[in-house]
């Protein structure tokens, strides 16, 4: 939805505003050609002016207040609209959004290929304790995700700049085993968004090892992590839990999907590598309408 307001207000200034202005700024300079007829207090520019007049109170109070009034209502309606579907998905209601239900997204070979901005970082312990990913490895799995989501869902996976690496004793190893550890890697992941613009590409770290689980996602700050060394499908899955919701935390029950776990069934189930995970069509829907994609629905957030 916020995609339409932009559009609406695109519209507004190069089918309205642009035609008023470019006639204002012509009648102006007809204006200026006349010579005032002085003896009659230059009665033969009045009606210039009155034209002008008349083109600034449409261009100012027309245009711009009501471009940007219906643009700002639009948006609100858009906010709402996302912390409605935020409830509905901590409530239970995770992919199954109204309008993916009702209409789903069409033909999938016929939708517009949509790109997922990525930023990697390999996160080391320090100088000495190095993080034993190998960039190579990583590349792979960037390659993976891009097939798979490619080919269901038409989301094209696009790495922003190189493979850096960053130091940080907190994140080197994670715990994810139980509730209390999520709580503690979220406040974590506070330190992450400070500083960092997290708006339009998420961020991928691979860390050395996940304590109770292949890869983690903070969708909140724009955040996925995944071991060094996991399963080739792992970091699809975690991007897919990123796509999905802000705070989502399904899985699917078929072996074959993408969003089911643990990873080496699922890879088995599809027939890996010859074979690739699936996605629903309102996993495929959601997906494709998330604020991590360019021309989604979704307001700015965070």
């Amino acid at each position: 939805m916020a995609r339409f307001c932009e559009d609406f207000k695109e519209w507004v200034e190069e089918k309205v505003e642009r035609p008023i202005e470019e006639r204002q700024t012509k009648t102006q300079e007809k204006c200026k050609k006349k010579k005032c007829k002085k003896w009659c207090l230059c009665c033969n520019k009045w009606f210039c002016w009155i034209e002008i007049f008349f083109l600034w109170v449409v261009r100012w109070v027309i245009v711009w207040i009501g471009k940007w009034v219906l643009y700002i209502v639009c948006r609100i309606v858009s906010v709402l609209l996302t912390l409605v579907l935020t409830v509905l998905n901590i409530l239970g209601w995770p992919v199954k959004y109204l309008w993916c239900s009702l209409w789903g997204d069409g033909d999938l070979d016929k939708l517009p290929l949509h790109d997922l901005e990525i930023e990697v970082l390999i996160v080391d312990y320090d100088e000495k304790t190095r993080n034993p990913a190998i960039e190579a490895d990583i590349e792979s799995r960037i390659g993976h995700a891009d097939r798979i989501l490619r080919e269901r869902a038409r989301i094209s996976v696009k790495r922003t700049g190189a493979i850096r690496r960053m130091e940080s004793k907190a994140l080197y190893k994670i715990d994810a085993s139980g509730a209390g550890a999520k709580v503690s890697e979220y406040l974590k992941g506070l330190g992450l968004l400070l500083g960092r613009n997290s708006w339009r590409h998420l961020t991928v770290y691979v860390v050395y090892s996940i304590e109770g689980a292949e890869g983690l996602h903070l969708p909140l700050y724009g955040s996925v992590f995944v071991e060094s060394a996991t399963p080739e499908t792992s970091l699809c899955h975690e991007l897919g839990h990123a796509l999905l919701s802000v705070g989502n935390t399904y899985h699917a029950e078929e072996l074959k999907r993408l969003m089911n776990t643990p990873p080496d069934e699922r890879e088995t189930a599809c027939g890996w590598p010859k074979g690739l995970p699936t996605l629903s069509r309102n996993e495929r829907c959601t997906m494709r309408r998330s604020r991590w994609i360019e021309w989604s629905w979704v307001p700015i957030v965070p």
